[in-house]
């Protein structure tokens, strides 16, 4: 099993969370995050990467939007 290492910033306000600066790595895998959450509404992004494949989520007001990054078969090619 391999060795879980991340690193975060936080801020905790009355009318928000915002978690930025967010890295998970386990072995191959890694996890990123930027996220506020603010009226009961999740905007930001997290992404996840396992070379040679990264995948994106976007969300705006709690709406995810999937991105999908450096995969192959998809450049048009």
């Amino acid at each position: 099993m391999p060795d879980v290492k991340g690193t975060t910033r936080i801020r905790l306000r009355e009318e928000s969370i915002h978690l930025w600066n967010a890295r998970l790595s386990a072995g191959p895998l890694v996890l990123f995050a930027d996220l506020k959450m603010q009226d009961s509404l999740l905007n930001g992004e997290l992404s996840a990467v396992i070379q040679p494949f990264s995948v994106s989520i976007s969300l705006t007001d709690s709406k995810p939007k999937l991105h999908l990054i450096n995969s192959p078969g998809l450049s048009g090619d």
